[in-house]
């Protein structure tokens, strides 16, 4: 049912989308009017935005364990400044000078045993959630190079929105509706034990596994998981099913090294996905494009009709496919195209036009390949291009962007 309730979202009429204009002006009003009751500002103002941000992306979402704040402990609340010298160059600047200070405001808190964060910024020019996260830290980024690279980007995203908010947007006229598509992914893997147990070892085995061997790529376990969390009810390749039991890789979250059945399975089911003649294999983490994948992905009966190949972050493209509970994994390679990191994209909250043209306002949940940390909202920015159509590279961030996206396979679904 989920699936033809997409599609007729799909489907929407002139009146649609004049009341989806409606929806969005009401929301602002009814932002604006919140601020002016509320009064508050700071930490406080921050706070509200979390709390308001977190009931909007759960609130579609079919997961049993819900986020609440009923037992939240916030531990500890900093401040920081981030200064916002990268604006937009189209940003047409008034006589008065531009303050390019934003004030944020980073909550850690502890739930259910588990130590999280939250950041949101605190300026009335922009009311921005940037990042929540349920299990995981800020001092992450130092290993999970994913996170790092979403959390460099929130410079970009407020950039684009203090861009939006002086020139009053270049969409003025078009019609946008919230939408809130809840992750997906059930799956938590890693890139060492077991996951790793079919790699090989050093002459000097490595210290950074307990097993010695290499630690599995971000790519492999990336792309692993999101073909065992393809929707079943699809048309499922039958070379996939015929060599591996992907509905026991996915009864539950992690496998661990002592589970004897299942061990075996799914270090088999990863390695695949990190082709002895193309990965380039390390102990701190081995590297794999994804654009090698290709002979590895038609094996498993994966062809190219199942997924779009791109160079670059494509938020319009993972917008579609979110629709159909099919994720994306990006990928960035460094300046020096030594190391290539990847991460899932599965959820997605934003503002939307009619045809799908153009998105704002944009969050979305990745999922990294560290075991559940990390895993989270992040505030995403448009990825910028040139006269050219290629990407506009950011020097902080990786220099080199793909994207893989799983397109959805099934009589019913209209991806267009």
């Amino acid at each position: 049912m989920k699936k033809y309730g997409v599609i007729f979202l799909g489907i929407i009429s002139l009146f649609a989308f004049y009341k989806c204009s409606n929806e969005k002006e009401n929301l602002i009003d009814n932002q604006k009017q919140e601020e002016i009751q509320e009064n508050v500002n700071g930490q406080d103002k921050g706070l509200r935005l979390i709390k308001k941000f977190v009931e909007q992306v759960n609130s579609k979402s079919s997961r049993s364990n819900i986020f609440d704040f009923s037992d939240l402990k916030i531990k500890k609340i900093d401040k920081d400044i981030i200064k916002v010298d990268n604006l937009c160059q189209n940003l047409t600047r008034s006589s008065k000078q531009i303050d390019i200070n934003v004030d944020t405001y980073r909550f850690t808190f502890e739930k259910d045993s588990k130590q999280g964060f939250a950041i949101a910024t605190d300026d009335q020019r922009v009311d921005r959630v940037l990042a929540f996260v349920e299990e995981g830290a800020l001092a992450d980024t130092a290993y999970v190079p994913g996170m790092a690279y979403m959390v460099k980007g929130f410079k970009d995203v407020l950039a684009e929105d203090l861009n939006i908010f002086y020139t009053k947007g270049t969409s003025a006229n078009e019609f946008y509706q919230e939408w809130t598509l809840p992750p997906f992914i059930k799956t938590q893997w890693h890139r060492v034990e077991p996951y790793n147990n079919n790699y090989k070892s050093p002459t000097s085995a490595c210290t950074e596994t307990l097993n010695g061997k290499y630690q599995a790529s971000s790519t492999a376990i990336s792309i692993a998981q999101s073909i065992a969390n393809y929707p079943q009810d699809y048309d499922v390749p039958a070379a996939l099913l015929k060599k591996h039991n992907i509905t026991q890789l996915i009864a539950q979250s992690k496998i661990y090294e002592w589970d004897t059945e299942l061990a075996p399975k799914v270090a088999a089911f990863v390695k695949e996905f990190d082709p002895d003649k193309t990965t380039k294999f390390k102990c701190t983490g081995s590297s794999t494009e994804i654009a090698d994948l290709g002979d590895v992905l038609t094996s498993l009966g994966f062809t190219s009709k199942y997924y779009r190949y791109q160079n670059k972050h494509d938020i319009i493209t993972t917008f579609k496919s979110l629709r159909f509970s099919c994720p994306t994994v990006n990928a960035a390679l460094d300046r020096s195209f030594s190391q290539a990191e990847a991460w899932i994209v599965d959820g997605f909250w934003g503002m939307v036009n009619s045809n799908v043209t153009d998105i704002m306002l944009t969050s979305v949940h990745c999922v990294f390949a560290n075991g559940g940390t990390g895993n989270g909202w992040y505030a995403s920015p448009s990825e910028p291009i040139d006269g050219n159509g290629k990407p506009v590279y950011n020097p902080s961030q990786y220099y080199h962007k793909m994207s893989l996206t799983f397109m959805p396979i099934c009589p019913w679904c209209v991806w267009e």
